[in-house]
């Protein structure tokens, strides 16, 4: 078969329609990165050690500063999943956030026969191991490589 007949006054055909960038959709790891990172930011505001009569101690009287930080800083590395330094500055990030929460939660339970581990200390353990299970899955989403059509061809 033959090309279609070129309109009159043409040598060549039009060229192609130029390449549009289209934006990834958030994966899995991303969604569970910004949920958990949300969770930490909550979890730091409720009670870490409970007493007798009602009294208790809420994160920001503890190490919840600490928390809060690392988890806004999180959620901002949730945006450099993509690439393979997002992924693993997550890692290392979640592993410092689950050792202060383990850290807070053995030094409490600790204390005396007295002293309960807050709903909010056990919410936060959770929230740093998920934080670690969305950097696990944004290097195993494959999401650390450069999209193809983001690379550009070689021309010799």
């Amino acid at each position: 078969m033959d090309a279609p007949p070129l309109p009159p006054g043409t040598l060549w055909p039009a060229p192609p329609p130029p390449t549009i960038r289209r934006r990834l959709a958030p994966h899995l790891s991303q969604w569970v990165g910004w949920g958990t990172a949300t969770l930490l930011i909550f979890a730091a505001l409720l009670p870490w050690a409970s007493l007798p009569f009602g009294i208790s101690a809420s994160g920001i009287d503890v190490d919840g500063e600490t928390t809060i930080v690392g988890a806004v800083l999180f959620a901002g590395l949730v945006f450099g999943f993509r690439r393979r330094w997002g992924a693993i500055c997550g890692i290392v990030l979640s592993v410092l956030i689950i050792a202060v929460s383990v850290y807070d939660t053995v030094s409490i339970s600790n204390d005396g026969p007295f002293v309960q581990v807050g709903f909010g200390l056990v919410l936060t353990d959770l929230a740093a191991f998920g934080c670690l299970i969305a950097s696990i899955l944004a290097i195993r989403d494959g999401r650390t490589a450069v999209p193809t059509y983001l690379v550009r061809p070689r021309l010799w």
